[in-house]
């Protein structure tokens, strides 16, 4: 079931759903919401965010949704039954202006859906650096050098730089907070 969180699920029956609205959640419930509604064979989205938290000199990465407290919905407003929705565990309310639920425009959830890319999770801390960009050091051993970006470090805050050091190339690992893009 956690394939459903951050991606939307029951996508076939489209042609029958109109339209995307936002679910207001209780605190840290919506990964239960999404799990509740999708068994009820509604398209459920949960757009999530990779953060990066320390604890302890320990970076640890954590995955979060992009809006906490909401998830998003594709029903028929015209089809009796969507109003048992509010009375799912963990829901607090449908977002609305009056008794009508708002419509969250369908550009608004693609762009959303395009931006995340197809696994749905965006990182907090995107790394600024492309594969073979110039960069320089701001801080560390390496202060004050330049050096090519070559890549990123699985799932740390660490990325790989060569280096020419004593006329040899040296590929070093160092902290994507002690670099950036180098000028000219």
């Amino acid at each position: 079931m956690s394939d459903l969180i951050g991606q939307s699920s029951n996508r076939e029956d489209v042609s029958k759903i109109k339209n995307w609205y936002a679910i207001n959640t209780k605190p840290r419930n919506e990964n239960l919401v999404c799990k509740l509604l999708n068994t009820n064979s509604l398209e459920v989205y949960l757009p999530m965010l990779e953060v990066s938290k320390k604890r302890r000199r320990k970076s640890k990465e954590k995955k979060e949704p992009l809006f906490p407290g909401y998830i998003f919905v594709r029903i028929d407003l015209d089809k009796p039954g969507w109003e048992k929705i509010k009375y799912t565990p963990g829901v607090r309310t449908i977002v609305s202006y009056g008794s009508r639920p708002v419509t969250v425009p369908e550009a608004i959830i693609e762009e959303i859906m395009e931006q995340l890319g197809h696994n749905a999770f965006a990182q907090k801390n995107s790394i600024p650096f492309k594969t073979g960009d110039k960069v320089q050091f701001t801080s560390g051993p390496f202060e004050g050098l330049e050096g090519i970006f070559t890549g990123t470090i699985s799932g740390k805050e660490r990325v790989k730089v060569l280096l020419e050091l004593l006329r040899q190339p040296v590929k070093v690992e160092a902290e994507i907070s002690n670099l950036e893009k180098a000028t000219g």
